[in-house]
């Protein structure tokens, strides 16, 4: 079971994420959200990440050229992509070169049924080998609003079905709460922002730490890998 702590936005956040056991940190780019980081601070986090640590950029529409930007720049080659054109960003960049994550947000079970549909349809593309995951997420009322809401996905029926590609779950996971998702849900791996947060953007150590344990906890008593 993979963990990912997302909207990391100092240097010391990102370091006590990774004492408290995540393998992935998340660094928004998107200018709205109250995680947004600019490209040093993300350089700063990025060569303060030990081996093994997978820095991923959080984009939100983003076009080819900027995530080869952030390839060359920053040194990320791991993307979690919402709302993008990934049909015309597909041949743009080499599947060698990043690595992709689309993110959906859904609300029921109509919603994941569409987003089922549209992964199937992603893994047909010719350089679909740059997708190793989707990210399954709470799809917030407020327009324009991509994550971090605090609000949970549909969990039974994203359960339900026999996804293409492994499965991460964000979506208002809690330390109180994350066992409950992995057993429903049995995902690959699970995405937390908002819930191991002390402020918006403000990383809680002993959140995180408790976050980990639940996790860790939850995917062995459920055999998940």
């Amino acid at each position: 079971m993979r963990i990912k702590i997302c909207g990391v936005t100092t240097v010391s956040d990102a370091i006590a994420a990774v004492d408290a056991g995540a393998d992935a940190i998340g660094l928004n780019f998107h200018p709205s959200s109250p995680r947004f980081i600019d490209e040093p601070t993300a350089r700063a986090i990025v060569r303060a990440l030990p081996p093994f640590i997978t820095p991923v950029a959080v984009m939100v529409r983003p076009s080819a050229n900027q995530l080869l930007h952030l390839i060359d720049g920053v040194g990320i080659t791991w993307f979690q992509l919402h709302a993008a054109q990934l049909e015309s960003i597909l041949p743009r960049i080499s599947p060698e070169r990043w690595k992709g994550i689309p993110a959906h947000g859904m609300s029921n079970g109509h919603d994941v049924t569409c987003v089922f549909d549209q992964v199937v349809a992603l893994r047909k593309h010719a350089e679909a080998a740059a997708l190793r995951a989707v990210l399954l997420d709470a799809r917030s009322p407020v327009d324009g609003v991509h994550g971090g809401t605090g609000l949970t996905a549909p969990w039974p029926e994203i359960g339900k079905m026999a996804w293409p590609l492994p499965v991460i779950l964000a979506g208002g996971l809690t330390a109180a709460n994350v066992a409950d998702a992995i057993r429903a849900v049995r995902p690959h791996g699970v995405d937390v922002a908002s819930g191991v947060e002390s402020a918006p953007g403000k990383k809680d150590p002993v959140k995180m730490q408790a976050f980990v344990r639940a996790v860790k906890a939850a995917s062995g008593h459920v055999g998940v890998p």
